[in-house]
This record gives C-alpha cells, structure tokens and sequence, in this order.
C-alpha cells in the first residue's frame, strides 16, 4: 500500500537594500505524519445475543429444536472512503452440527458449512449450532442502497449475494459492491443469527445447560 502526500514551499522574493548584511541564520523544519483511514466494525448489543432458557420438555428428543432467531444492527464506519473484506471466525468450531436451519429468505442449508458452534454439555456432548446470515437488502453506504458481495476463497472471484448471505466459518469472505469491493465509508444493515438444538447428539441435560456459542468477525480493509 502506498500513500502520497504533497508539502509545497512557496519561496518569497524581496528586494534588499545595497548593503544590507546578513548576521545571523536559522533552520526551518517541516514534520508531519501521514497515516492510513481507519475502520470499526459495531454489532448492536455489542454483539451479544441472548436466548433466553428453555425447558427439556420443548426439545425435540430426535432431531433439531430450533430456538428462534434474532437480528441486530451492523456497522462499519470509516474515516473516509475504504475498500473492506470480513470473515467469521468459529471459536467453538469442534462442536457445530449440522443442522437444516433456515435463512430469513426460506433456503434450508443442512450443512456443517454454514454451523457455528454452541459448545458443549457437561457430559461432552454437542449441543447443537447457530447461523449468521446478512440481511442483504437492508445495506446502505452513508444512506445509499448497496449490494453485499462474497467471495468463496482468496483465489476466487467476488460473487453478489442473490441469495446466499451466510457465513461459512474461515471460509467465506464478504464485502460491498456491484462486481467488485467498492470504497465505502459509512455502512449499515442488519445481521441475523439463527439458533438451533441438536438432543439427537446424546446430550444428558441433567441440570443446566449453558449454550456458549462464540465467534469473531474479523474486519480488513485496504
């Protein structure tokens, strides 16, 4: 990455009188520094999202449960126009399911691809996996509809989300745009997160089971 800045000097003329000396001198000094824009990537509630507690009686003892869904804001100001890519990050990636949960568009995905893990029940047992999908038509960039744009590895060419805004785990990457990432400075939508139960895993809930999904987005931009 490279940056440029221009410092002119602007050298004034005069006019001496014959016989004017100089006596004394001194140096002039220019500093500054330039430094690359900025990003921050905020989550409503801080990202925490809360499902409250559920009783044994409303598991499903041989298959999925699914808990709810909930959505939240998702911004990413920056300090001036800047091309960006973010990821999800599972780290509870040992203990996803995978389980047919559904995006706010009705698609089914039963895979491992699109699970975020919930952890583990005491005895060791999986105790099931959440989605987190973009709400793609809710994306503005400083209030101008924008399209949500991923790209299925490094060596892959940017896709626009037509139906797919799910993250795939350290596999998928998404960004703004038309074809390619545009510079965006002010962006805000909605991000939503599915959550779903898996009992068919052996799961013993013989007292109290703390579902402890956790994950990173992690923001670059360039």
């Amino acid at each position: 990455m490279r940056f440029s800045h221009l410092f002119s000097l602007v050298l004034l003329t005069a006019t001496f009188p014959v016989g004017a000396l100089a006596d004394d001198s001194t140096d002039l000094y220019v500093s500054g520094k330039i430094i690359p824009g900025s990003c921050e990537l905020g989550l409503g509630n801080r990202g925490h999202f809360n499902f409250g507690r559920h009783s044994t009686d409303q598991l499903n003892p041989e298959g999925m449960t699914l808990l709810g869904t909930q959505e939240t804001e998702f911004t990413i100001r920056c300090t001036g126009p800047t091309k960006i890519e973010f990821a999800l990050y599972d780290n509870q990636e040992d203990t996803a399911v995978a389980l047919p949960l559904r995006s706010y568009e009705g698609v089914t995905l039963t895979s491992d691809l699109a699970s975020v893990g919930l952890g583990r029940s005491p005895d060791g047992s999986k105790i099931g996996a959440y989605m987190v999908e973009l709400k793609k038509e809710s994306f503005t960039d400083a209030g101008a509809p924008i399209g949500v744009l991923y790209q299925g590895s490094v060596a892959d060419r940017w896709m626009p989300a037509t139906t797919n805004a799910r993250f795939f785990p350290t596999q998928r990457l998404f960004s703004f745009g038309s074809v390619e990432p545009d510079a965006v400075s002010d962006i805000s939508g909605t991000l939503r997160v599915s959550v779903g139960v898996a009992h068919d895993q052996g799961m013993l809930v013989n007292d109290e089971i703390e579902m402890d999904g956790d994950s990173t987005i992690l923001l670059f931009y360039y």
